[in-house]
């Protein structure tokens, strides 16, 4: 510890030893420093604060929210810098203020260096500053961009709304005139197509079909039963005789017992017995070969009916096929018309609803980016600063003499060992 103390002591003896050596460096350097600022032009700098119109920033509802804002502000800001520091912009401020003249002979490149926008972080504020040897000309120069950045914007934000504008009222007239063309050819299809007349038709059409396939079913278990019974009636007169052969003896005809009364008793026995054949047409035969052709006689009569419900039942598929058939074209074609008018409708709706929209935000729109504080000539320079310049010209002089001390102290210790 008392090393230590001896040692400080002996830091203290020898700055205080070469103080003047130390005291002359530093000085010079401050000295130097103050020269050179003072002789150095002077910077004013201007300053206009703008803010972001929270119109175009989501609301914040949540972290993910203000996250999105930050990054869309950073994109505005952005914007915005291209905005306010357009070469037309530029060149204007360049002609107004006679920048391209002496003193100052600026064109647009060098007055883009002098304008600088950033964003304020944490906040919706956009700064612009101008550094400028004039002070009021730094002031009228930021003032002046301002209020042209701010109009460029807004003339902007106009124009993209009146062209948007624009460009929907085109598309919903177009779009009315299509949803009125689809509601026309709609109402026409239906008067023409008269699709309760043909459903009527084809009502009917089926009706008839159930009643002509029934009435053809009862035609044909007629058939079936007719045909059995003819059978049966020509089977049975196949095993009869149309005609009776009868038998009996001649004594036995009251007619010719009067003649044998009158004949001798020799001729009578002689006739007595012969037998007698007579035929007779047989009533059964007759009557089951009437019945037989009045059965065949019904049958054709069947045979006709069938063929005229088959033909009507050809004929009726014919007309319902092809009344089907229509009618599948006739909806078919409905329904894609009423699509079609849906869509139409549908389309025309969003249109106008979007068109609304714009006339709404048309009416009460406000710009993006507004002057919040404009731009007061600044009454001291930004540049050079020269109090900090004497201070680190100062801090730099003492080290720099301490070392040159400390070198100058151990060449005499050399040179006395």
């Amino acid at each position: 510890m008392e090393h230590d103390t001896i040692e400080l002591a002996d830091y203290i003896r020898f700055v205080w030893k070469r103080r003047w050596l130390i005291a002359g460096i530093t000085i010079l350097f401050v000295v130097g420093a103050a020269i050179f600022t003072l002789t150095q032009p002077k910077l004013y700098r201007a300053q206009v604060m703008f803010m972001v119109e929270a119109s175009r920033v989501t609301p914040e509802k949540d972290d993910s929210m203000v996250r999105l804002n930050q990054q869309l502000f950073n994109i505005y800001t952005r914007t915005y810098e291209r905005a306010i520091k357009n070469k037309s912009l530029l060149h204007q401020v360049v002609e107004r203020f006679r920048l391209d003249e002496p003193p100052y002979t600026m064109d647009m490149e060098d007055l883009e260096q002098v304008v600088s926008v950033k964003a304020v972080k944490n906040s919706k504020l956009v700064e612009m500053t101008v550094d400028f040897p004039d002070s009021r000309l730094a002031a009228d120069i930021a003032n002046f961009m301002a209020d042209r950045a701010v109009e460029f914007n807004r003339s902007m934000a106009l124009s993209d709304d009146r062209e948007e504008k624009e460009f929907i009222k085109k598309e919903l007239d177009g779009a009315r005139a299509e949803m009125e063309e689809a509601e026309k050819r709609l109402v026409g299809f239906e008067k023409k197509a008269q699709l309760p007349v043909l459903r009527k038709k084809i009502e009917v059409l089926l009706g008839r079909k159930g009643e002509v396939e029934e009435a053809l079913m009862e035609v044909g278990v007629s058939i079936a039963e007719k045909e059995e019974y003819l059978k049966k009636i020509q089977k049975e007169l196949a095993s009869r005789e149309p005609t009776l052969t009868l038998s009996r003896r001649l004594a036995e005809d009251p007619a010719y017992q009067q003649t044998l009364a009158q004949l001798s008793g020799s001729d009578v026995e002689k006739i007595f017995n012969l037998n007698m054949e007579v035929e007779v047409i047989d009533g059964t035969y007759k009557h089951l070969e009437k019945q037989m052709v009045d059965t065949a006689s019904l049958l054709s009569s069947l045979y006709a009916r069938k063929k005229a419900l088959k033909t009507e039942l050809e004929r009726n598929a014919t007309i319902l096929n092809k009344l089907l058939a229509e009618l599948t074209d006739r909806e078919t074609e409905l329904e894609r018309l009423k699509l079609t008018h849906d869509m139409a409708v549908d389309t025309y709706r969003k249109l106008k609803s979007r068109f609304n929209e714009i006339a709404v935000q048309s009416a009460s729109v406000t710009t993006d980016l507004r002057i919040l504080s404009p731009a007061i000539p600044p009454q001291r320079p930004f540049k050079p600063d020269i109090w900090f310049n004497i201070v680190v010209a100062g801090g730099m002089g003492f080290v720099l003499s301490l070392l040159v001390a400390f070198m100058v102290e151990y060449l005499n210790n050399v040179k006395r060992e």
